[in-house]
């Protein structure tokens, strides 16, 4: 027993060694060795006693577990995406390089730093705030979007995938997020979006109607085209386009629209006429550009209600025809006068031999009589071929009125015409033309109204027109006669 005590006494400490073993069939097996040197009394050794066990499996679960550390390492250093770890207290535990590159920081700067108030904009840490509270209380992923602020001050948009991480017992340890830099994403979406809202605003805003043609129906029709038509977006997709020109129209449009389709190439810009809901008849102008559309061949079509403009275009071809007739009425009427000047020429000389008792005396002054009439319409004439630039004098309506219906009941011996004439009547500035026309059209009126013979009151007054009077004339306040 005193021999045993004084082995133990001699051992020196002891060790734990891992040694790789060569065993009988080949095989390399790890073994943990616990070793002890034995020693004489002097301190020299002398022997060796050692305990060894198998540990090939455990040596093999922590290269695999250091293998897999490595391995998502790796993944989270090369990853292209953002990643991120964050605490139960809200602490960054790291960034992968592509996170602290883009926000400008080195790793041992953002470890252990609040994530919210130092890598969030403050407009956001609410809301992620109340995601992270949802991560921990109900075990589940999330997807969401939030800014993210680097040193500069400068933000991006994450796309992040958040997941958490609890222990075996169902504690909350920390979560991880994956995300992806949409910053640039979002600024051309919303770039393409800005465009598609001006091209959309330019489309509805025009005053042409705009839609396409597919398979005989309208589609995508601007609000001009529902105007035009008065139909529906929904009723002309229902109605094949055909319905809405004019019967006399159809086969011309449905002959170039073949065409178009077929690759020849009919005039792109024509007219005809389109018969709207109401059925009322509109000219309008098309021009038609052959697309693609969700692949199949379609038109994208431009109408114009060109009426109102043909309309216009006819009014100046009158305007031309009526210009080119008052030139011939200029030279007429030069030619009348020249002839009416001749008549009174000679009826002149006939009277120069005559005095009062000669029995044609009567008839030679009503011939000069008729002539200077026949001069003043020459006048008129005159005055239209000039574009109605007539002779403008101060005249006594009062006397003007008397001679005209000397000369209207001289013709007309059943009427009989009574004048009724304010005294001291205002001076007009008149054309006398221009109102001995009006008279003789208010003669020739009231004698057809009284074909069996009657009585013609013409009668003369000064007024004063105020501002109510002349409302609903437009006639400027002031003197009239």
């Amino acid at each position: 027993m005193e021999i045993e005590k004084q082995k133990v006494k001699n051992l020196s400490r002891s060790r734990n060694l891992e040694v790789e073993v060569r065993c009988k069939d080949g095989s390399i097996i790890w073994t943990e060795a616990k070793v002890s040197f034995l020693r004489d009394q002097n301190g020299k050794p002398t022997g060796i006693i050692g305990v060894t066990r198998d540990i090939s499996e455990r040596r093999q679960a922590a290269e695999e577990l250091r293998l897999e550390k490595e391995f998502a390492t790796s993944l989270i250093d090369n990853a292209p995406t953002f990643f991120v770890a964050i605490d139960a207290k809200g602490r960054t535990m790291m960034m992968n390089p592509l996170m602290l590159e883009a926000l400008g920081y080195k790793a041992d700067k953002v470890v252990g730093k609040d994530y919210l108030s130092n890598f969030v904009p403050e407009r956001d840490r609410d809301m992620l705030a109340e995601i992270f509270r949802k991560l921990t209380a109900d075990h589940e992923h999330t997807l969401n979007e939030n800014h993210i602020l680097s040193k500069d001050g400068k933000e991006f948009l994450v796309e992040w995938h958040g997941t958490p991480v609890f222990d075996t017992s169902g504690k909350f340890q920390y979560f991880y997020g994956i995300g992806i830099n949409i910053t640039e994403r979002k600024r051309a979406e919303e770039a393409l979006r800005e465009s598609e809202e001006k091209y959309r605003q330019l489309v509805e805003n025009a005053n042409d109607a705009i839609f396409i043609i597919q398979d005989g129906k309208v589609k995508f029709p601007n609000f001009k085209t529902e105007e035009m038509t008065g139909y529906s977006e929904k009723e002309l997709s229902e109605i094949p386009f055909i319905n809405i020109i004019h019967p006399d129209d159809r086969e011309m449009v449905l002959e170039r629209r073949r065409k178009r389709l077929l690759g020849e190439k009919p005039p792109s810009t024509y007219s005809f006429r389109m018969i709207n809901k109401s059925g009322g008849e509109l000219l309008v102008q098309i021009n038609t550009v052959l697309i693609t559309w969700e692949g199949k061949p379609a038109t994208i079509n431009f109408i114009r209600d060109i009426t109102e403009q043909k309309r216009l275009e006819a009014q100046l071809q009158q305007a031309q025809k009526m210009e080119s007739i008052g030139t011939l009425a200029g030279g007429i009427a030069h030619d009348f006068n020249n002839l009416l000047m001749g008549i009174q020429g000679r009826t002149s000389l006939m009277l120069m031999d005559s005095d009062s008792s000669h029995s044609h005396f009567e008839h030679l002054k009503g011939i000069e009589d008729y002539v200077k009439s026949a001069v003043d319409l020459t006048k008129q004439l005159l005055g239209f071929a000039r574009g109605g630039k007539y002779e403008i004098k101060p005249t006594d309506l009062n006397e003007f009125i008397k001679k005209q219906n000397r000369m209207f009941g001289r013709t007309r011996k059943e009427i009989n015409i009574r004048g009724r004439y304010e005294k001291n009547l205002w001076t007009t500035e008149i054309d006398q033309g221009q109102i001995e026309q009006v008279l003789l059209n208010l003669y020739v009126n009231s004698w057809q109204a009284m074909p069996g013979g009657g009585v013609l009151y013409i009668q003369t007054e000064n007024i004063v027109i105020d501002e109510f009077f002349n409302r609903p004339y437009h006639v400027e306040p002031g003197k009239y006669v």
